[in-house]
């Protein structure tokens, strides 16, 4: 069995390898400024509730320069193919909260 777990573990995308192992990733993202890549380090896991039901969660936050006031963390969904479910961005202007109402 053990074996079996390596071999899977090796099969996933870096991301999932990442997040299982609580570790820093980085992620080339396109906006509309261009092309970046921007770093991450996983948290933690949380329960959320979402449409009355408890999801298991990755709780996500993204690095940012050390002068920047902006924070952000994000919670994916691994049994959900790691689907967003919540993002949290703290600025100058408060604290918005985006969260998913359903899973399909």
């Amino acid at each position: 069995m053990q074996r079996h777990e390596q071999l899977g573990e090796r099969a996933a995308p870096p991301e999932q390898r990442a997040v299982r192992r609580h570790e820093r990733l980085a992620q080339r993202l396109a906006d509309e400024r261009g092309v970046e890549t921007q770093r991450f380090q996983v948290e933690g896991r949380e329960t959320l509730e979402i449409d009355g039901e408890d999801v298991a969660t990755v709780k996500v936050r993204r690095l940012r320069e050390a002068d920047s006031e902006r924070q952000t963390w994000l919670w994916f969904a691994p049994g959900n193919d790691y689907t967003l479910v919540q993002l949290v961005q703290e600025n100058d202007d408060g604290r918005h909260v985006m969260n998913l109402e359903s899973l399909p």
